[in-house]
């Protein structure tokens, strides 16, 4: 009969190649480990990276949005200043031209006052003369009857 397995011999060939072979898958499994590994770790940081920048996009976005708003109400109360200031100018001009108006109209009266001053001032001093001449007899006749023509009464106390 045949001899049991056992007692068999081995090809020391054979067996220094399955020996070598599953070393070398071993040594294989635990690099591609070690690598794999590596990669996850590689990965997890890419992912908190892209997780930061989406984050950091996301209040940037926002920030954006804000100073976006801002700007269109700061445009909104530049407009409505811009025409606050448009119809205060109007109105500037309209109290200018008002002013100016008015000043004119007091000059006119100024004038008109000094006339009527200096009438008066002439018919005080002609009626000093017509008084004062016609009571010391000097006074023409032409002139007493242009002192009659002004309703000066002439020589009369």
């Amino acid at each position: 009969m045949a001899a049991p397995i056992l007692r068999r011999r081995l090809n020391p060939l054979l067996l220094i190649s399955i020996v070598a072979s599953l070393s070398l898958i071993a040594g294989g499994t635990v690099l591609f480990t070690e690598k794999m590994e590596q990669k996850n770790d590689r990965i997890e940081e890419l992912q908190d990276e892209k997780y930061t920048l989406n984050e950091s996009l996301n209040n940037k976005t926002e920030r954006l949005s804000r100073v976006k708003e801002n700007l269109n109400g700061t445009k909104n109360r530049t407009k409505n200043l811009n025409s606050r200031i448009s119809g205060l100018e109007e109105k500037l001009g309209n109290k200018t031209q008002r002013i100016r108006n008015l000043q004119d109209q007091i000059k006119e009266q100024r004038e008109d006052l000094n006339r009527s001053k200096t009438i008066q001032n002439l018919n005080e001093s002609l009626q000093f003369i017509c008084y004062h001449e016609s009571n010391e007899g000097s006074l023409l006749s032409a002139s007493e009857s242009e002192c009659s023509k002004r309703g000066i009464k002439v020589g009369s106390d």
